[in-house]
């Protein structure tokens, strides 16, 4: 089939291992995806090769087992695939089965945790404010205080010693008025006519505005924000972590041969943390599953592997569960590239070529990137063909009505019954039609009959009109109507007698109506196009937990 001169087909074996390789369809094992499946083709074309791709059964890289290899680097030995197309690790044992190719990409392990809540504490309520904050209030207080307390001392001539207990008392009352209670009317001396008693109703407001009011209101809006956001402590974010948390099991896949990083590196912590994971090691499929994200998320485990395979799990986790609490570390440890194998009796000409072709392939997967997101812009921006006909703006400029929403709400019943056949008109034409370009001179119609319709109501009803308006828009924030029956009334009236517009009844636009038109039939409508609902959701029977503070409702006081 291959001649040692030259090579015009390659047979390329492959595993599921996201994101370097990606399975797009299961019926269709000569399509793979990922990074290194778009490495490859474009090596491959620029070579001018037939490709064949071969998926391994069990998605396995092999391992030494009975005196032969297994998996794809079997494969690669009895020379049924020239290429694995899954990224290898730099090491002895892979070395002598299979010609290193240069670096694909650069990988670096990392850990995947749980995240732990930080519980509120104590002093949770005085970390709300800054400590100055704190101090500045504690001696405003007591600056406060004390003048109030001399003030009080002099203007009833009292014993000197006398004002200490003046000043406690003084201190208490500003806190009650602080904390918003009813304070002792006493110490206000609002009975009392000495000039004195002037500047302490001045320290009173003060206080009141300046500190109970401002300060107290932003304390307890930080405080909500304190409790309903809680903050989170990765429980392994670095090798310290891993090592010097007992209670917590470290995982590794045998696939990534962590032990060639950790054992007899003579770093005393590398050693320490093989120690704890290599009783743990366990191949891919049975530590990336869903028994071990459960003990991840509840801090029971932590993950160690390649930063790119953990993102990509995280994502497909994500997808599938819609949430996803866990901590992907950002301090990355042994840097390393990643490889593609090809089978050692391949020419050596050949293999010098497949590097040359390697160090063209970065442009050609920043174009393939680029074009891919071009395509993805022009299907945002351009939903249509080119023969599909789009209004000018010229069609589209109208006149609008430049009104507030107290105005449209007020003038709404009105305006519907003196506008009612423009509107009904324009409704039927949209839903017959389906294609709002048919209805452009029906809109168009409605927008010049609202113009009209207030333009003689501000010639016949102004008054009426605007006192309606501002009761709606005063007397409650979602300006509703019982609350302005009788200035409803005055313009009802007005809108009769002179514009002869009665108020329609209750139901009057809910109800069928029979409506004429002198449109043509309208032709077949415009396909609807059905958009299909692909966001992640959670499973029916998922459990939802209680609230942890309570309702979610809003109170004012």
């Amino acid at each position: 089939m291959m001649g040692e001169e030259e090579i015009n087909s390659l047979r390329i074996v492959y595993a599921e291992l996201p994101p370097f390789v990606e399975i797009l369809n299961a019926s269709d094992v000569g399509n793979p995806g990922g990074i290194m499946a778009a490495m490859l083709k474009t090596i491959v074309k620029w070579m001018h090769l037939n490709a064949t791709w071969i998926r391994e059964p069990e998605d396995k890289y092999g391992t030494w087992e009975n005196n032969t290899w297994t998996g794809m680097c079997g494969m690669l030995v009895r020379e049924e695939v020239d290429v694995i197309l899954n990224p290898l690790l730099p090491s002895a044992e892979y070395a002598e089965v299979a010609y290193y190719t240069n670096p694909v990409i650069y990988e670096a392990f990392t850990f995947l945790s749980g995240k732990k809540k930080q519980d509120a504490g104590l002093f949770l309520y005085f970390s709300v404010l800054e400590p100055t904050v704190w101090t500045s209030l504690g001696a405003s207080l007591g600056i406060i205080a004390l003048t109030s307390a001399l003030l009080f001392h002099n203007i009833y001539n009292q014993k000197w010693k006398i004002w200490i207990t003046n000043f406690g008392q003084y201190l208490w009352f500003y806190v009650t008025y602080m904390l918003r209670q009813a304070p002792n009317e006493k110490w206000m001396l609002r009975a009392e006519k000495s000039y004195l008693s002037f500047p302490l109703l001045i320290l009173v407001i003060f206080w009141l505005v300046g500190v109970s009011f401002l300060v107290m209101n932003v304390f307890q809006s930080l405080l909500v924000s304190k409790l309903t956001i809680i903050k989170t402590k990765p429980v392994v974010d670095s090798m310290q972590d891993l090592v010097s948390k007992t209670d917590v099991k470290g995982l590794a896949p045998i696939e990534v041969e962590i032990q060639e990083v950790l054992k007899d590196s003579g770093i005393p912590l590398y050693e320490e943390a093989w120690k704890k994971l290599e009783s743990t090691i366990s191949p891919s499929d049975e530590m990336l599953s869903e028994i071990s994200y459960r003990e991840v998320m509840e801090g029971k485990a932590s993950i160690v592997h390649g930063q790119l395979i953990l993102k990509s799990v995280l994502q497909e986790y994500f997808q599938t569960n819609g949430r996803c609490d866990f901590h992907l570390s950002e301090n990355y440890f042994f840097p390393f590239p990643l490889l593609m194998g090809l089978r050692k009796t391949l020419p050596k000409e050949f293999q010098r070529k497949f590097n040359s072709g390697k160090k063209f392939v970065n442009i050609d997967l920043f174009v393939w990137f680029y074009a891919s997101v071009l395509r993805f812009s022009e299907d945002l921006t351009m939903p249509f063909s080119e023969d599909f006909y789009l209004p000018s703006p010229e069609e589209l400029k109208v006149q609008e009505i430049n009104v507030s929403t107290p105005t449209l709400k007020a003038g709404a019943i009105h305006f519907g019954k003196y506008c009612d056949e423009q509107c009904k008109e324009f409704m039927l034409c949209r839903k017959e039609e389906n294609d709002p370009r048919k209805c452009i001179q029906e809109g168009k119609d409605v927008t010049a009959c609202g113009i009209e319709f207030f333009q003689k109501v501000k010639q016949h009803c102004k008054n009426e009109f605007e006192q309606y308006a501002d009761c709606l828009e005063w007397n409650s924030p979602a300006m509703h109507v019982q609350y302005c029956r009788k200035t409803q009334a005055v313009l009802d009236k007005c809108m009769l007698e002179k514009l002869n517009i009665e108020r329609p009844y209750l139901g009057y636009f809910t109800e069928i109506r029979t409506h004429k038109t002198n449109r043509p039939h309208p032709g077949p409508p415009l396909p609807r196009k059905e958009y299909v609902d692909d966001r992640p959701s959670l499973p029916p029977d998922y459990p939802i937990e209680d609230a942890k503070f309570g309702s979610a409702w809003f109170i004012y006081n």
